[in-house]
């Protein structure tokens, strides 16, 4: 299995991403989760760049405020430049009462597959979209890698 990196909306959708991640280990994967909560622009640029340096693949969760995020822009601007694998999962329909909402487009996530976790049966499918996008992978741009300032 790979290691993938969960890119979401920290505060908005932090449960979800557990979720995601504890799919993505009983199927014997590995997945790099931010779970600090206080940390300067700089900490948290810093421990992006060195996270998504070990993830094949940038699992996006694209929730109602996920377009809006900077952190989330920064981590597919950069896993593109890496040449990650990256899909897009929406996880407006994880709802928890009044929590449903639908997802805001993301349009950085273009020409990239995008699945719905309820719709698409995101817990069984999973280890196939990673496995679909990882194909796209390419480690070699790592070399061309240039560090980027803080968006």
């Amino acid at each position: 299995m790979h290691n993938i990196f969960l890119s979401y909306k920290f505060h908005h959708d932090a449960w979800k991403a557990q979720a995601v991640r504890s799919v993505w280990l009983a199927g014997g994967g590995t997945a790099i989760l931010e779970v600090e909560r206080v940390r300067s622009d700089g900490e948290i640029k810093q421990w992006i760049d060195d996270a998504l340096e070990k993830a094949a693949v940038t699992v996006v969760l694209v929730g109602p405020k996920t377009a809006a995020s900077r952190w989330v822009g920064y981590e597919i601007g950069l896993s593109k430049s890496l040449g990650k694998g990256l899909l897009g999962i929406d996880v407006g329909g994880m709802a928890r009462g009044e929590d449903f909402v639908s997802s805001s487009p993301m349009p950085m996530l273009d020409g990239y597959p995008m699945y719905d976790w309820v719709k698409d049966d995101g817990e069984r499918q999973l280890t196939s979209w990673v496995s679909k996008a990882m194909r796209r992978y390419d480690p070699r741009s790592e070399l061309h890698f240039a560090k980027r300032p803080i968006p």
